[in-house]
């Protein structure tokens, strides 16, 4: 494909591939998209109210993710960024769900612009999420051990479901009360943020060093 390609349809429907080479792809949808090829493209940005991505079954080469919809579940092992995408003349700043956002990736992921979830699922590699202000309600990062270092940036009260990062490093950023539901395990935790109010006394932890610069903890 030697441009971009934008796509609606509110019925549920399949992707079975695309191959945008690095030009953008815009879907949009209120309804269940679900995928049995891969999508690569330089930017993928999707849409729709109430719209629920379940595209984590293909292992998606994308540059940059953006969204504004109900649920998105998505794997890409090649690492991805979450960022801004204009297309067709509409722009998409960061991602952001009414429900769940679910990132699989065996590389990196980072962030240029801020994800928006009841709550965010993390797993595989490694999550460089510090570098906007997300606003999460909960963050699940336990149903895999990453392989890599955490960083997470959320200055709305949230709460942890779980953490498992092996041994590698946690830091947690937040000027607001951060609660667990779940247990932390990690080589190192560092809580940061002014004002911060760690409340994690709850679940038996799993901690090698602990440091820290905020509130309470």
């Amino acid at each position: 494909m030697t441009g971009d390609l934008t796509f609606r349809n509110d019925a549920a429907f399949i992707i079975d591939g695309i191959d945008a080479g690095a030009n953008d792809v815009e879907l949009t949808s209120t309804n269940t998209v679900t995928e049995g090829g891969v999508i690569t493209a330089g930017g993928l940005s999707l849409l729709g109210v109430g719209g629920d991505y379940d595209l984590d079954t293909s292992n998606h080469a994308i540059t940059t993710l953006a969204g504004n919809t109900g649920i998105v579940d998505i794997q890409d092992n090649t690492g991805f960024s979450i960022g801004s995408l204009t297309i067709d003349g509409s722009t998409t700043n960061g991602l952001t769900t009414t429900v769940n956002t679910t990132l699989t990736t065996t590389g990196s992921v980072d962030q240029t612009q801020a994800i928006a979830a009841a709550t965010l699922f993390l797993e595989g590699g490694t999550f460089d999420l510090n570098d906007a202000n997300n606003v999460v309600a909960n963050l699940d990062a336990d149903n895999t051990t990453l392989t890599g270092d955490l960083t997470f940036r959320n200055d709305a009260a949230f709460i942890i479901d779980g953490i498992d990062a092996g041994a590698n490093n946690v830091e947690l950023t937040s000027t607001n009360t951060v609660t667990e539901g779940g247990v932390i395990t990690a080589g190192g935790l560092s809580l940061l943020g002014v004002g911060g109010d760690y409340d994690l006394n709850t679940s038996n932890h799993v901690i090698t060093t602990l440091a820290g610069n905020t509130g309470n903890r």
